[in-house]
């Protein structure tokens, strides 16, 4: 084996891999191989890597590799590009390396974005139970709780409906009607005690209207030409509010999240198809909302 294993098998493999392409897509992929080689084998005389043979890396020294290209501010475009050249070469040679290196960064970065996802619901809660500082946050908060509590995909909340059903002789007992991520229709009662913030909301935006029985869009958009706010709004709304915690969350890691605590917080409810309202735990048992603040 030579000085640069990395390098003794390029020829080969472009020979067997891209048999039927252009001279140019051959010359393309040689060249990208050969610098990856080249950086390698500096990795491996720095000592970063443990090999630059493509028949024994490991995990480890993809991820090396990434990090080193990083440090030289290559751009991700071309970091990606890399990585499924080095995956093509390193899978000719029965390694997988990139592979089992690409699925555990999936995996911490899901756990990253569970565990921010996790904080960031207990700051919304805790902002919901308290007194929410200017409108446009009353509304994106509103927005945001909404899609987590009864878990609405952001395209279909934006387009729910809103009535005043005048049930059991209350004024404001409001209902939402939406699409539910499984494509059903849903009427849902909006409990205001439990989130305040909500209440709010439909107070400012009809504070010269009263909402009757017949269905009003939940969130009016500002242009008469228009019935709703469009798709780029309710992403600013979401943005508004991961500013306003200091952390940014997926909204169906926060609803699974949410679900799971009312789960835990009673048996009865492991079996419930859906939410009904907005159930919470018996007061005896200590409350979701009480969980959520930590109290």
């Amino acid at each position: 084996m030579s000085r640069y294993p990395f390098n003794d098998g390029i020829e080969e493999f472009l020979s067997r891999s891209f048999n039927d392409s252009d001279e140019q897509s051959v010359d393309k992929g040689r060249n990208s191989l050969q610098n990856i080689g080249r950086i390698l084998h500096l990795l491996k005389e720095k000592g970063v890597i443990q090999s630059d043979n493509p028949a024994r890396m490991v995990p480890n020294d993809i991820r090396c590799f990434v990090e080193e290209r990083r440090s030289g501010d290559v751009s991700e475009s071309t970091i990606s590009r890399d990585l499924s050249y080095l995956d093509d070469y390193l899978q000719f040679h029965d390694n997988s390396s990139v592979e089992e290196y690409l699925e555990g960064l999936r995996i911490r970065n899901l756990e990253e974005r569970k565990e921010s996802s996790k904080k960031a619901l207990r700051k919304i809660f805790l902002h919901n139970s308290k007194d929410v500082k200017g409108s446009h946050l009353v509304k994106a908060y509103a927005f945001v709780m909404l899609a987590i509590v009864f878990n609405i995909h952001p395209d279909m909340l934006r387009k729910a409906m809103l009535r005043n059903a005048f049930e059991n002789g209350c004024v404001n007992n409001y209902r939402i009607r939406f699409i539910d991520r499984s494509g059903m229709e849903k009427d849902e009662l909006l409990d205001l005690n439990r989130l305040p913030v909500i209440g709010r909301y439909i107070d400012q935006t009809y504070l010269l209207g009263f909402v009757n029985s017949t269905p009003r869009p939940l969130f009016p958009s500002s242009n008469p030409l228009f019935d709703y706010i469009s798709p780029d709004e309710s992403r600013e709304l979401k943005h508004q509010v991961e500013e306003d915690i200091g952390l940014s969350f997926d909204y169906v890691q926060c609803t699974e999240i949410y679900l799971d605590m009312l789960e835990d917080d009673s048996p009865v409810q492991r079996n419930r198809p859906a939410l009904k309202g907005i159930w919470m735990p018996p007061i005896r048992r200590r409350s979701l909302f009480d969980r959520l603040l930590g109290r």
